[in-house]
């Protein structure tokens, strides 16, 4: 019993200490406030002791509180507990040490509220002057990942630039490569069409129908003209074909595929001689693009040469 007197008496001497500095002092939440923070400072004052309702809440108006070049007043609320009140000044400082915060006013009664302590980050630290910035932190492989992305980057560059380069080129010859491309595309599906009906409906016609798809052929790679040719004979085929850049070895066999489809056709003999038809007509297409482009590439290279020479 005597140890729990005693326990009681020091419990009450702790309780009135603590209310003393409450109402003297206040408390200052964070307990450590540097200059800069957000804090929030509590006390208790009788001052409103009959004038508030007990227990309501009563914010202060900002044109009450008195400037203050130390601290910058966010809110200040007001609590009456009976005979004393609770009072919460929310608050940001400007200054460290001792700082006295304004003083306020509410229902005609002004409150001037104890000093709070501000702490320093000088007297913490023992610094005078600030730190010089930090580098920053990487994540482990990070410069190997820049050195990849830099080595990635100057690959793209080069790419790029020989891309751009013969893209230039392809851009040069791409009016001649298109039609190229657009007469033999055309002509290998009206050959494909023939191949798969052969001597439809009949040989004649079928042959008519080969002569025709040949002879616009030849007359849009001549003059660009699927129709240039259709009333010309074999030979004079030949002779045109012969007239164009690195055809001339070939135009025979232009003659021959013609001479070949006229006798078959006009000749009445009944051979199953379709597959050869087609067979010659597409090696020569071939043989033809390929060796005028390189006739003409080769020209090329040569005016380029001869500019550059001019020059």
């Amino acid at each position: 019993m005597r140890v729990s007197a005693r326990r009681a008496i020091i419990l009450t001497i702790t309780l009135i200490s603590l209310s003393w500095r409450l109402s003297a002092q206040g408390i200052l939440i964070p307990n450590e406030t540097f200059v800069g923070d957000s804090a929030d400072f509590t006390f208790e004052t009788g001052a409103f002791a009959s004038s508030l309702e007990n227990g309501a809440v009563y914010s202060v108006p900002s044109e009450n509180i008195l400037p203050s070049d130390d601290v910058t007043v966010v809110s200040v609320l007001v609590v009456p507990n009976g005979a004393s009140a609770s009072v919460t000044i929310r608050f940001i400082p400007w200054v460290s040490g001792s700082v006295s915060l304004p003083t306020f006013a509410l229902q005609g009664v002004r409150v001037a509220p104890p000093q709070a302590r501000i702490a320093s980050i000088v007297e913490k630290t023992g610094r005078s002057s600030i730190q010089g910035a930090r580098s920053p932190l990487l994540v482990p492989g990070t410069t190997w990942l820049l050195y990849g992305l830099t080595a990635l980057a100057l690959a793209a560059a080069v790419g790029f630039f020989w891309a751009g380069f013969w893209f230039r080129r392809i851009i040069r010859q791409a009016p001649g490569k298109r039609l190229a491309g657009r007469r033999v595309s055309l002509f290998s599906r009206e050959l494909r069409r023939l191949e798969r009906r052969p001597f439809w409906p009949d040989r004649a016609r079928w042959l008519s129908a080969f002569s025709l798809s040949a002879r616009r052929y030849f007359g849009a790679l001549c003059v660009g003209d699927l129709d240039g040719f259709l009333s010309l004979t074999g030979a004079e085929i030949g002779d045109r074909v012969s007239a164009l850049p690195g055809c001339a070895r070939l135009s025979s066999s232009v003659v021959s595929l013609f001479a070949a489809s006229d006798r078959a056709r006009f000749g009445g003999a009944e051979e199953n001689d379709w597959p050869d038809f087609i067979a010659l007509a597409r090696e020569l297409s071939e043989s033809l693009e390929s060796a005028h482009d390189a006739a003409l590439s080769e020209l090329a290279r040569e005016g380029e040469v001869s500019a550059h020479a001019r020059v």
